[in-house]
């Protein structure tokens, strides 16, 4: 899997999803639940629904076992879903109801129609609402409790707060508890004790919960499993509210019931779910090609190395420029690649100029620059492309792309690149 982080980037929303980006598997709450369900574990009873008659028919059957009000969670794959605005002007992702009326009134709302989040990471068309989860609201103490991966110790961890169903980014961190987990010992009593005294609960009913937790995060090879909230109810019982779990994209072999078939050309997704993806970035995929979409710029790039395409993507914001996209070709900077990469670049209007920046280390760079002619006489470019080649034979390369009579502007450093991209997209907006 590929991570990015840096220490320092401008606060936009786009870089942040470029160094948050990960990846991994995001699966839907009622996909979680199924998994919680299947090891024990707790959950609030309810269903899932596709039409509002459907989420009526689940809420009238809850009634049946004495529920009287309801949760209804439009199934999409961002946070802060409860403080979201569909299109249709509707606000709230997550809503409460107090009658299968009203439960087949906000599944009307939501149905069909896209939710946009305050989430900086969310795609700002929003994403598609094809279900909803109607379950039952319960009352009772709001906990947090997740099992993840820390960077810092290379080893799974439980964070816990006594302050549930708020982002975790949002809480005092003061109130925020870390206990680490030996992977060869697991939970432990001291690692249970730990916990429940964390959250002021029973050692035992916390053990049971933490076991099992950590049996699906172990078997499932996650690197998330986040349940906000864990709710205390007011008969004492703990259950997993609004499960949040992520899965290693690199298990993908090994774990075909959330992954489909082995390979990932053959079709099959498991329980991924593409329409709530970038599609660009679902088709760079298929290309092998390391791509994620930035909301915010005109200048397209096409990088080879994930450490110098951050660079590219830094210079260009240095001089007042904005990125269209973040795009890794890897090592393999061959004509087909390139075409694929460009042809991808392309098809954002947004983009209006693209700076091409390649190190040829063990391909030469006549060769990266004869791939860069061949791919471009082959597709209709309507922009100004920029080229800069450094690494072996790299002087060759930016005279062919000089002579090659296509109108692809060659420099020779980095931040000479960059000013040109950001002149010419300026100029073509």
């Amino acid at each position: 899997m590929l991570a990015f982080k840096s220490s320092v980037r401008p606060a936009g929303s786009s870089f942040r999803r470029v160094i948050t980006a990960v990846r991994r598997l995001h699966i839907h709450e009622h996909q979680a639940n199924d998994l919680l369900r299947h090891h024990a574990i707790r959950i609030p009873a309810g269903g899932i629904a596709r039409t509002p008659a459907e989420a009526r028919a689940v809420a009238e059957q809850l009634e049946k076992s004495g529920k009287t009000a309801y949760m209804v969670k439009a199934q999409v794959l961002a946070n802060q879903r409860q403080t979201g605005t569909f299109e249709n002007g509707v606000k709230g992702g997550v809503r409460a109801a107090s009658s299968a009326e009203d439960v087949e009134r906000a599944a009307r709302d939501m149905l069909g129609h896209r939710l946009t989040t305050p989430a900086p990471t969310t795609n700002p068309a929003g994403l598609p609402t094809a279900s909803v989860l109607v379950t039952e609201k319960l009352d009772g103490r709001q906990l947090y409790l997740a099992i993840t991966c820390d960077r810092k110790t290379c080893a799974p961890i439980v964070v816990c707060s006594r302050r549930g169903g708020i982002e975790l980014e949002n809480l005092d961190p003061e109130s925020i508890h870390r206990i680490q987990i030996k992977y060869s010992k697991g939970i432990t009593d001291y690692v249970a004790a730990s916990v429940a005294s964390a959250l002021g609960l029973g050692i035992d009913q916390m053990k049971n919960t933490l076991e099992k937790l950590w049996t699906i995060f172990k078997e499932k090879e996650a690197l998330m499993l986040e349940i906000n909230p864990l709710i205390e109810t007011t008969e004492g019982k703990v259950v997993c509210a609004s499960p949040k779990f992520s899965f290693d994209n690199a298990a993908r072999s090994r774990q075909p019931e959330l992954f489909g078939a082995a390979s990932k050309h053959d079709g099959s997704t498991g329980l991924r779910d593409v329409s709530q993806e970038v599609a660009e970035e679902v088709k760079a995929e298929e290309a092998d090609l390391v791509y994620i979409k930035m909301f915010e710029g005109n200048v397209g790039t096409l990088v080879n190395g994930a450490g110098l395409a951050m660079s590219t993507l830094d210079t260009i914001a240095h001089y007042g420029g904005a990125s269209a996209n973040f795009l890794d070709a890897g090592g393999r900077a061959t004509s087909e690649t390139i075409k694929q990469a460009l042809t991808l670049i392309l098809s954002d209007k947004r983009v209006k100029s693209v700076l091409v920046n390649i190190y040829g280390g063990l391909t030469r760079g006549d060769m990266i620059a004869n791939g860069i002619i061949l791919a471009a006489k082959s597709l209709d470019i309507h922009v100004p492309v920029v080229v800069r080649i450094q690494g072996t034979n790299s002087k060759e390369g930016q005279q062919i792309i000089r002579e090659s009579g296509l109108g692809l502007i060659s420099c020779d450093g980095m931040e000479e690149a960059a000013r040109k991209a950001i002149e010419l997209a300026n100029a073509e907006a």
